[in-house]
C-alpha cells in the first residue's frame, strides 16, 4: 500500500473501498488514504478525534476502524458534505 500522494488518488482508494465493500479497514490502510502515519492515526484514535474507530486494550493494543463511517469521515458527510 502507498500512501495518496494527491486528492484523486485519495478519492479514488475511497472509491476502490465502497465497491470492495469490507466491514472494517486496518490502520495502515486507513493511514495511507489519509496521509499520516499509523501512529499517528492510533493516537488521534486513542484520544477520541476520529469517530470511525475505536480502540481497546487486550494483550496489546487493538483497532478498528468502521469502513462505512470511515468513507463517511472522509467525505466529510459528517458535516454536511456531500458524496
Amino acid at each position: 500500500m502507498m500512501k495518496c500522494k494527491t486528492i484523486a488518488e485519495m478519492k479514488d482508494r475511497l472509491r476502490e473501498l465502497e465497491v470492495e465493500g469490507p466491514v472494517n479497514i486496518s490502520v495502515p490502510e486507513a493511514a495511507d488514504i489519509m496521509g499520516v502515519t499509523p501512529q499517528s492515526l492510533r493516537f488521534g484514535i486513542k484520544q477520541g478525534k476520529y469517530p470511525f474507530g475505536v480502540g481497546y486494550k487486550m494483550e496489546q493494543n487493538e483497532f478498528y476502524i468502521n469502513t462505512v463511517r470511515f468513507l463517511a469521515y472522509m467525505r466529510a458527510l459528517d458535516i454536511g458534505g456531500q458524496a
